[in-house]
């Protein structure tokens, strides 16, 4: 009973915190699971909002539309998606009525929402023209809360009927036991004084019982035949049987292994338990991943661009491609000094801008933590000049009207070209860097462009 006891003490020390610890556990892996998702859904309704929108106009269009419509039938996790302009007001919302949606306060600027933080996400961005995209998530479903509580739940339950069933039978093993003692010694009582138990014993007519005397004690048999206490009744009141232990207790021999067997046993597994914690990998937080951190796939997924660590390795492949056909190649650098990072709103602009303008989505890649780099094929370092010039006037528009119109862009592009040269590519980038620095410290001009003399390139060449 003692040992039964400590048992069931143990059992429950270990299995209340398990069933407590097991449902958070879950619950916590579901939320950190939902957090990832709707991250990632949200680039992807972004990046779907910058190629389908352009203008304040084309909210009404059915390529948005339908997009957007599309976007919310296929994520059950989302629950609003609204579009704002700068001042505030409110140009697109789905769905048109929501108990999310807030009534704004008249020194709030955009739209206001009401949602539980624990349970609800909310992400917002600039996409084109100063709209602003807002959309709210759930990042913890009633079903990922319900089903941990449930299965708790019953874990509980059934360790609380085990302990009972348990606990029944012990007490009803307990009762009967106590139950028989007290009828042995009832019996006894009736048939000699108090400490003194007679037994019938065999005489010559069997069946007969005799009174024991200390004359008949010592030959007294038990009724299965194994010799009881010899002497007085009084001095031993108790009955005792005696078995002989064993004359020696024995244990298997123990086989020594020879060395094949040592050899053909499988080596064990060391396994990561539960209870040993996972190093933690460092979250980049959205929008502030560097170029240079390690490409996720071909493009950034906030930009369109490529990847920095791309850049040389295509732009070499397309400078043997141009030499082999005889035909002239340039590269642009260009750095938006004004923007605080990839995460600028007026970067994002002037990434999406510049990647439509030159119609080389593959060919477009980010340059530095302000800047990209975009490879022009077929294309003189004069041609590359006069388109420039076309996306400098084009951005000096889109991005300054949302911010000062009389403000000085500070926009720098510096050029490059092949020009019949055989010309590696880092020697191509270093001359576009020295030319967009050039640029950088005349400020008024914004364009530079680096023209090497095809000629002496060759004499240089030939003097190595």
């Amino acid at each position: 009973m003692k040992r039964g006891s400590i048992l069931l003490a143990i059992v429950f020390t270990l299995a209340i915190p398990a069933i407590i610890a097991w449902p958070a556990l879950r619950i916590a892996g579901f939320w950190t699971a939902g957090q990832e998702a709707v991250r990632s859904s949200y680039g992807a309704l972004r990046r779907l909002a910058i190629n389908s929108i352009d203008l304040p106009s084309t909210l009404a269009g059915t390529r948005w539309t339908d997009a957007a419509r599309n976007a919310w039938l296929d994520d059950d996790r989302l629950l609003a998606i609204v579009i704002s302009d700068t001042s505030g007001t409110v140009l697109y919302a789905l769905p048109e009525a929501s108990p999310y949606y807030a009534e704004p306060r008249p020194s709030a600027k955009g739209p206001v929402y009401v949602y539980p933080e624990n349970t609800v996400a909310r992400f917002n961005g600039v996409i084109a023209s100063g709209l602003v995209l807002d959309a709210l998530y759930v990042t913890l479903r009633q079903g990922e809360l319900y089903k941990p509580l449930k299965d708790a739940t019953i874990s509980l339950m059934a360790l609380l009927a085990l302990t009972a069933a348990w606990l029944i039978a012990v007490s009803a093993t307990g009762t009967a036991t106590n139950t028989g003692t007290s009828a042995g010694m009832g019996a006894g009582e009736d048939a000699a004084p108090q400490g003194v138990t007679e037994k019938p014993a065999q005489t010559g007519k069997p069946g007969t019982p005799v009174p024991a005397t200390d004359e008949t004690a010592d030959s007294i048999l038990s009724e299965d035949g194994t010799p009881t206490i010899s002497g007085q009744l009084n001095e031993f009141p108790e009955l005792m049987e005696l078995s002989s232990p064993p004359a020696s207790i024995g244990f298997p021999a123990m086989m020594a292994q020879t060395d094949a067997e040592v050899a053909d046993e499988p080596e064990e597994l060391e396994l990561l338990t539960a209870e040993e914690t996972l190093p933690e990998t460092e979250e980049v937080p959205e929008g502030k991943t560097s170029p240079l951190d390690g490409p996720r796939g071909l493009y950034d997924p906030e930009t369109g661009l490529g990847w920095e660590s791309y850049l040389r390795e295509r732009l070499g492949a397309e400078l043997r491609r141009s030499a082999s056909f005889e035909q002239d190649l340039s590269i642009l650098i260009a750095s938006l000094d004004s923007a605080t990072g990839r995460s600028d709103p007026n970067y994002a602009v002037f990434a999406k801008t510049s990647r439509s303008f030159f119609s080389f989505n593959d060919l477009a890649f980010i340059f530095g933590t302000k800047g990209l780099a975009i490879i022009l094929p077929n294309t003189d370092v004069d041609q590359a000049m006069r388109m420039s010039e076309e996306l400098l006037k084009k951005l000096a528009l889109l991005i300054q009207d949302r911010s000062d119109p009389m403000s000085y862009l500070n926009l720098f592009i510096g050029l490059s070209s092949r020009s019949g040269r055989l010309v590696e590519a880092d020697r191509l980038i270093g001359e576009a860097m020295s030319a967009h620095r050039k640029a950088r410290e005349e400020r008024d001009t914004h364009i530079m462009a680096f023209r090497p003399d095809p000629e002496k390139f060759r004499a240089y060449l030939a003097n190595q």
